[in-house]
């Protein structure tokens, strides 16, 4: 398995002149530019929230062997224009204005110590960079393209999120018509950082599903 950066995330350098990623397209392509870089064939690319709607892209775009998505959909405009604007805002704090946000969309079921670590990553976020991820998740909408995708698709989805709806998550799947294979799994009681509240579930899942592979 490779996790990698993407640029301004983590301890991963900026592009040049301090810009960031803030289309789909480009952190798609990038995704890809690492995979070809590695020599990985066919891989099964695993996405959460934002990189749980760039594997679609992936996937109507480049060989890919599977997808996993966890927190995602093919069409997400949630985010408003001025939240947007006071991400990067010299008279706004982004960590501390969106604490709330971002903790109202961790599922009921998530233990204290996974909660703590989730607002602990919360809180080390970078103004432009949230901007430039949120700019791209906002404009996301692939929908005419999910017809492209034949791969085997596995889909996880923590039910508690305010911000991925089960009826998003059903109508994201209802325009997978051409998919090799297609498995859906609801987790109650767990929300939008899935991965970090119970990556149990979503081992189990993700090891059955490649099991009938």
């Amino acid at each position: 398995m490779y996790s990698f950066d993407m640029p301004v995330h983590g301890k991963s350098r900026p592009l040049p002149g301090n810009k960031v990623l803030n289309t789909y397209r480009d952190y798609g392509d990038f995704v890809w530019a690492v995979v070809e870089a590695l020599g990985v064939q066919k891989p099964m690319v695993i996405g959460c929230s934002m990189g749980d709607n760039i594997v679609y892209y992936i996937a109507q775009n480049y060989p890919v062997g599977a997808i996993l998505s966890m927190q995602g959909a093919d069409y997400t405009p949630t985010i408003s224009a001025s939240i947007l604007e006071l991400l990067n805002h010299p008279y706004v704090n982004a960590q501390h204005s969106h604490v709330e946000f971002s903790e109202c969309l961790i599922g009921r079921a998530c233990p204290q110590e996974a909660r703590d670590f989730i607002m602990w990553g919360v809180a080390q976020e970078i103004s432009v960079t949230k901007q430039g991820d949120l700019t791209q998740y906002n404009g996301f909408d692939v929908r005419d393209q999910m017809g492209k995708i034949t791969c085997p698709v596995l889909i996880v989805h923590g039910v508690d999120d305010p911000i991925v709806t089960e009826k998003m998550v059903e109508d994201t799947m209802s325009r997978l018509t051409n998919t090799e294979k297609l498995v859906y799994r609801p987790v109650a009681d767990y929300g939008h950082f899935l991965a970090v509240e119970n990556p149990e579930v979503v081992a189990k899942h993700l090891n059955e599903f490649l099991s009938s592979l």
